[in-house]
C-alpha cells in the first residue's frame, strides 16, 4: 500500500481507493531468467509492483540497465496509454509481483472521479 501512495499514478486517490487498488492486485511469482515482457511487444498493459527479488530492465537501443528491487515498479505508463515496450525486463532472481491491469486501473478512477463529483 504504500508504494502506491508514493507513487504519482496513484497518490491522488483516497484510502479507501488505494485498498481497492491493492485488493485487485494478484500476486505473481516469476523464476530467474524469466522474462516478464520483451522490447517490441505490443499490448502489454500490465504494471509491476516488485515484492521479493529483483529484475532487470534493458533497453537495447540505449543499452541503459537498470535493476529493479522490493517496492520498485515496472511498466508505468503502460496503465495510461497502449505503448510498445521499449526495454526487457528479465527476472534476476524467483521474484513475487503484484500486477495491476489498464482496464482494472481505469474503473478505479473512474469511480473515484465519479464518487468527488458527488461530494
Amino acid at each position: 500500500l504504500s508504494v502506491l501512495e508514493r507513487h504519482d499514478l496513484f497518490s491522488h486517490l483516497e484510502d479507501y481507493e488505494l485498498t481497492v487498488a491493492v485488493t485487485a492486485m494478484p500476486e505473481a511469482k516469476r523464476l530467474t531468467g524469466e522474462e516478464l515482457f520483451s522490447e517490441g511487444d505490443e499490448g502489454n498493459d500490465i504494471f509491476y509492483i516488485v515484492a521479493e527479488g529483483s529484475v532487470e530492465l534493458k533497453n537495447p537501443k540505449t543499452g541503459e540497465v537498470k535493476e529493479i528491487t522490493r517496492g520498485g515498479t515496472i511498466h508505468d505508463l503502460c496503465l495510461l496509454y497502449p505503448s510498445v515496450s521499449s526495454e526487457t525486463a528479465t527476472c534476476l532472481s524467483n521474484v513475487t509481483l503484484y500486477t495491476l491491469d489498464r482496464q482494472t486501473y481505469k474503473i478505479i478512477l473512474t469511480r473515484s472521479s465519479k464518487k468527488k463529483r458527488t461530494m
